[in-house]
């Protein structure tokens, strides 16, 4: 159980970042600390989110944050931390969808509230074509998939306690 590591990718980045906080929510009775979580351009800040795409984060929350602020307060990964747990963050800098300044906001967050987080940003540059966007964290076959593998199997130690895992 000491090796499990949360991934999502958007809104299921969000997802495994509230969840990695799970362990000392009195509202979920959820036994499992993880060792790490990776957002993969994760949908990171409600508030902000809101500001973004009212629509689709009001539908997703059932509210708006002035209508509900201690709902936002319990769902919202920027507002939970520190999550107490590693945590590799991803973003690619022409990402529409999940600004990447918002994304390294979270980290910067993290970081200044006590978490170990390792952040990949990936620039439009000729070695990453194509250009790294929203999907690019997560298709395999981008050029820097296996940077991020090799950054995931690194959060937790292998079986036998020699560095990460084997990917």
């Amino acid at each position: 159980m000491g090796r499990v590591v949360l991934i999502g990718h958007s809104s299921g980045g969000h997802l495994a970042l509230w969840a990695a906080q799970c362990h000392r929510s009195p509202l979920v009775s959820v036994a499992l600390k993880p060792a790490a979580v990776v957002g993969l351009a994760p949908d990171s800040d409600l508030l902000k989110e809101f500001v973004r795409a009212r629509e689709s984060t009001e539908t997703f929350m059932g509210c708006t944050p002035d209508e509900r602020p201690e709902a936002y307060a319990l769902a919202d990964p920027m507002q939970l931390l520190p999550l107490g747990c590693k945590q590799l963050i991803v973003t690619g800098d022409d990402d529409t969808n999940t600004p990447t300044e918002r994304t390294v906001e979270y980290a910067e967050a993290a970081v200044a509230a006590g978490d170990p987080v390792e952040m990949l940003q990936f620039k439009s540059l000729e070695d990453c074509a194509p250009v790294p966007d929203h999907f690019a964290v997560i298709t395999v076959e981008h050029r820097i998939w296996p940077r991020i593998l090799r950054a995931i199997c690194s959060l937790v130690p292998g079986p036998d306690d020699r560095g990460g895992a084997k990917m």
